[in-house]
């Protein structure tokens, strides 16, 4: 069985089917634009540099850009993005990322890990 939501890649039914499963998708949640109240719009435009963005859905990346004003958009984009994977590293360099730094996963700590790896990194140059 597959528990997901509609959307998406829909890269791991087919791979499955392709080495003989039989899947049964369940999509049992919605992806839904995040809701920006005034405060984290606010919280956004007023953080002191370095900054950093955790990035695991592109989706969730373009709705936010698409809802953010032009200044916190500025401020978003000026902070290093730390990816899920290099895909997402990829598409938040073409979003207009100048920093895109890909973690070996979505977890926690590998993107912690990730973001550390770079802040040591930038620290010495």
């Amino acid at each position: 069985g597959l528990v997901t939501a509609p959307g998406g890649r829909d890269r791991i039914a087919p791979a499955l089917a392709g080495r003989g499963a039989r899947v049964c998708r369940a999509d049992v949640y919605r992806r839904l634009p995040p809701r920006l109240d005034a405060a984290s719009v606010h919280a956004l435009e007023s953080a002191p540099p370095p900054r950093a963005f955790m990035l695991s859905s592109l989706e969730a990346l373009t709705h936010l850009l698409a809802q953010l004003p032009a200044g916190a958009r500025a401020r978003l984009l000026d902070a290093v993005a730390v990816c899920a994977s290099p895909r997402l590293a990829e598409a938040a360099r073409g979003h207009g990322f100048a920093a895109a730094v890909p973690a070996r996963d979505a977890s926690p700590t590998a993107l912690t890990t990730a973001l550390c790896s770079h802040a040591n990194h930038e620290a010495f140059r």
